[in-house]
């Protein structure tokens, strides 16, 4: 019967799980003359050729047999192969040697395992578990260590430390925490409002409490005290000293900017008088105390015009245009910007 061992047709086969063999060892009973040791074992079968004119004897098949199921046999005995120095080795290969298991971590030939760190690690490092799973590493009690893994009975017992029921108290809409001294507590109720309370008197009397979103209901927490806080959160809003002014401070009304400081600026455009040399202009804001200086802009494209300013007041100025070729003022010349500094 011819079977097809194609690919395509072993597809959707598996593969059965084997059941426990029995553990024998093929010919280990074998009387005498039913067994011979197997003259070459690295020529193999080839060897029959010279020796038994091509025609292999029952002791050398049960030889061949027995040879299989002793490292069979040794294999499931071990679990993983003893370390040999004849035995070429690849990366990841696992042995063992002096009952501690390697991992190869790269391809080695008769380097022994415990004094090769370049070549072997010991399989418990490469799987990260090194001393780990010791008892005596095991710890049994509290600490810093990052790695160590302590005991059930060391977690029960400072579960047990730490869950006193003199320190803690439930009430309907919170839960209580309280210093060691009974004189403060710390308090979280079901609205998430958080705060800590004075235990030291009959009733608890609240130090602050914080709402969930921040807002402090209860008492009072100092300024100094709220990490990111500046010295701006301390200053009062206000013009006066050690005060802070806010937008409502800065103005600007009429071609007039008002400044916290008392300080107005002004800018505004006037046209000199077409039949008179002297053209009186007026602030659109009156400064209280007077103007700091006045400062005027020429708009028209013609060159060689300049102005003056004289009879400074509250409330304005006189205005004179000039050409930069005569000495007695001019009519007209266009529009002039206007800028006065003042309190």
């Amino acid at each position: 019967m011819h079977t097809d061992l194609t690919k395509e047709n072993l597809r959707g086969y598996s593969m059965s799980v084997m059941n426990k063999p029995d553990y024998k060892i093929f010919a280990q009973d074998a009387k005498s003359g039913e067994y011979v040791a197997f003259p070459d074992i690295l020529r193999g079968w080839g060897i029959t050729l010279e020796q038994y004119n091509g025609f292999p004897p029952m002791e050398l098949f049960n030889s061949a047999a027995k040879r299989i199921d002793e490292w069979l046999m040794y294999l499931t005995q071990r679990g993983l192969p003893e370390w040999d120095a004849a035995v070429d080795y690849p990366k990841d290969a696992m042995i063992q040697h002096a009952g501690i298991y390697y991992v190869s971590l790269k391809v080695t030939k008769g380097e022994q395992p415990n004094n090769s760190q370049a070549s072997w690690k010991k399989l418990t490092e490469a799987l990260g578990v090194d001393k780990k799973l010791d008892k005596t590493a095991v710890l049994q009690g509290p600490g810093t260590s990052t790695t160590g893994v302590m005991s059930q009975k060391a977690v029960t017992d400072l579960a047990n430390t730490k869950a006193d029921g003199a320190r803690f108290s439930t009430r309907t809409s919170a839960v209580i925490m309280t210093s060691p001294n009974g004189n403060y507590g710390v308090e979280i109720g079901n609205t998430g409002v958080f705060g800590v309370t004075d235990q030291s008197g009959e009733a608890p009397v609240p130090i602050f409490r914080v709402s969930p979103t921040g807002e402090i209901n209860d008492g009072s927490i100092a300024l100094g005290k709220v990490i990111g806080a500046g010295s701006a959160a301390s200053k009062n809003t206000g013009t006066g000293p050690g005060q802070i002014p806010d937008m409502s401070f800065f103005g600007f009304a009429n071609g007039a900017y008002t400044f916290p400081n008392g300080l107005i600026l002004q800018v505004f455009s006037v046209t000199p008088s077409a039949t008179n040399t002297v053209t009186p202009i007026t602030f659109p804001v009156p400064f209280p105390y007077g103007p700091h200086g006045v400062w005027p802009t020429h708009n028209s494209s013609s060159s060689g015009q300049y102005m003056t300013l004289d009879a400074l007041t509250k409330t304005g100025a006189n205005m004179r245009v000039f050409r930069s070729d005569s000495t007695s003022p001019v009519t007209g010349a266009g529009t002039v910007t206007i800028m006065a500094l003042g309190r």
